[in-house]
């Protein structure tokens, strides 16, 4: 069976080279353009099986490109994958309704790229997904937010409320600064702990000069 050939134009020659490198590992042949025009010339005279078409190009929209290959008796049935940047609902409608076999949004997961190539050209010609594919395909790219308790393993606590400490620790009291037989006369004002205990020692040196 022949290898499927894959044409890819997209102006970042990153991207190209590592689509290229990526489909090569499955015996899958691919060429690139960096332009429209050099695209569609290429597209021409290579007759790929399956296309994967960037959206924002240097001297071409991509929506008139996949528009106009379909105008085309030799290219109105070609698989055509757009990968875009271009993640909006609306681009992704839009992309369906000019002609779209498949369309996948930026940063691109390789191996649905790979699955869609393969689709595509076993299919052998352009066969757009149902609606409801066509809008799952234009919905979010991360899909719902999670609820809220499960972002942090921590519950939030109500407005002003402590954590209570946990079972079976027992609370550690705080060691007081004074003697357990230290007591205040009642006028006396209370001395300060390093003070008292100054005060304490030298009394204790001059009864043990005296003795």
């Amino acid at each position: 069976m022949a290898p499927i050939k894959v044409f890819i134009i997209d102006d970042e020659p990153e991207t190209v080279t590592m689509f290229k490198a990526f489909l090569k590992l499955y015996d899958i042949e691919a060429e690139g353009a960096y332009t429209g025009a050099a695209g569609l010339a290429a597209v021409a005279k290579e007759r790929p099986d399956v296309l994967i078409l960037d959206l924002m190009l240097p001297d071409a929209d991509g929506y008139e490109i996949c528009k106009e290959l379909r105008t085309q008796p030799e290219t109105a049935l070609l698989p055509i994958i757009i990968v875009s940047a271009r993640t909006a609902r609306e681009d992704v409608r839009r992309g369906y309704a000019v002609g779209a076999t498949r369309y996948l949004k930026k940063p691109v997961n390789l191996d649905r790229l790979l699955a869609e190539v393969q689709a595509a050209a076993q299919a052998g010609r352009h066969e757009p997904p149902p609606e409801a594919v066509q809008e799952a395909d234009a919905g979010p790219v991360t899909g719902p937010l999670p609820p809220l308790e499960t972002v942090s393993p921590a519950k939030a606590l109500p407005p002003k409320a402590k954590p209570r400490p946990a079972a079976g620790k027992a609370k550690t009291k705080t060691p007081s600064p004074y003697p357990e037989d230290f007591k205040l006369e009642k006028d006396d004002t209370r001395p300060i702990p390093g003070q008292y205990y100054r005060e304490e020692d030298e009394e204790k040196k001059k009864k043990k000069d005296k003795g």
